[in-house]
């Protein structure tokens, strides 16, 4: 009798699991799926993409800021959520709602700068840090014992500050504005010469 209702729960458990599976493969998602964001902001950095971890349905941010602006920044979120702590740590936070308000961050004492990493569905939030007119450290002294005339092809930390931290806010700028930065001679080379 007990291997009888087992059996007959096992059925309805594979029942079940073939519905689903037929449903997913066949059956019209597309209703369900929210439409995605728009990427409609007006500065360019921090550099703003949709958050492919979250279907497009929040923005994700990935930048480095120097120190002297972190205060800045922090200010800004602490102001937005209140349960936001600086943990400068790779233990990302999430701040996330129930009401369908998404927020993470993670911060990371780098490049001596801070790394910062946000994923938010918050418009406002993403306009107000980029009115802010964050910015990297400059390249000497995110590397101070770096000699860029020495640095021959892009590897290690080197290649990934420039890919994924200083190139984004490189490019962001007006040619008046990269030629206004107090970059020294053998640091500007070396970042237009990697600059395609």
């Amino acid at each position: 009798m007990a291997q009888q209702v087992i059996s007959e729960q096992i059925g309805w458990q594979i029942l079940f699991m073939k519905i689903n599976l037929f449903k997913n493969l066949f059956g019209n998602n597309k209703q369900d799926e929210k439409p995605s964001l728009e990427l409609d902001f007006s500065k360019e950095y921090p550099r703003v993409t949709l958050s492919e971890e979250l279907k497009k349905q929040a923005y994700n941010l990935f930048f480095l800021v120097d120190k002297n602006n972190f205060n800045e920044l922090s200010t800004l979120l602490l102001h937005q959520y209140s349960t936001f702590n600086v943990n400068l740590m790779r233990h990302p936070q999430d701040l996330s709602d129930n009401n369908g308000g998404i927020f993470k961050i993670n911060l990371l004492d780098d490049f001596n700068g801070i790394v910062v990493h946000i994923i938010s569905n918050d418009h406002d939030l993403i306009d107000k840090i980029q009115s802010l007119n964050l910015a990297p450290p400059l390249p000497s002294v995110s590397f101070p014992s770096l000699n860029p005339e020495e640095y021959g092809s892009l590897q290690g930390d080197v290649d990934f500050w420039f890919t994924w931290l200083w190139t984004p806010y490189w490019v962001s700028l007006t040619s008046e504005q990269q030629s206004q930065l107090p970059l020294n001679e053998e640091w500007r080379e070396f970042i237009e010469v990697r600059i395609i």
